[in-house]
């Protein structure tokens, strides 16, 4: 009996709406558009190509830049440590460790013989250049 009263209750709730908000009723608290001295805007704003400007704002595509710039240098970086772990190990296994360049080309960063374990995106272009000493040189690398 109490199954069927819940059944009941249930149906009842999807087809009323129970638990529903009511829409619209509360126009007054939704977000209004504000311009970037933080003056509100009003709301037939949107239609004015004034306003329109004022929404896009020069400096989201200044932020995608910096973003891309930031994701190049984390790139770089990585890059950096991955082609110490190389020489790393290259000395482990053979003491007499002679310069090595290795060419990047968008899929791979190789010398001939071996590849930069690179994880991410790869460089389009350029050369990394490891000495005997371990030092690295990187020379005319293109991140993205």
């Amino acid at each position: 009996m109490k199954r069927k009263i819940l059944m009941i209750m249930l149906v009842l709730c999807l087809f009323a709406g129970c638990g529903k908000k009511d829409e619209g009723k509360n126009l007054e608290n939704t977000n209004h558009v504000i311009n970037q001295s933080g003056q509100e805007l009003p709301d037939d704003s949107l239609s004015n190509d004034e306003d329109k400007n004022v929404l896009n704002s020069s400096d989201t595509l200044e932020q995608i830049e910096q973003a891309k710039i930031s994701a190049a240098k984390n790139t770089f970086y990585a890059m950096e440590n991955v082609v110490q772990n190389f020489y790393v190990m290259e000395l482990m296994m053979d003491t007499n460790f002679k310069t090595t360049t290795f060419v990047c080309n968008g899929v791979e960063c190789s010398n001939g013989i071996k590849a930069l374990d690179v994880q991410g995106k790869v460089p389009s272009s350029g050369e990394i250049t490891v000495n005997e000493d371990g030092t690295v040189l990187f020379s005319n690398i293109v991140i993205d």
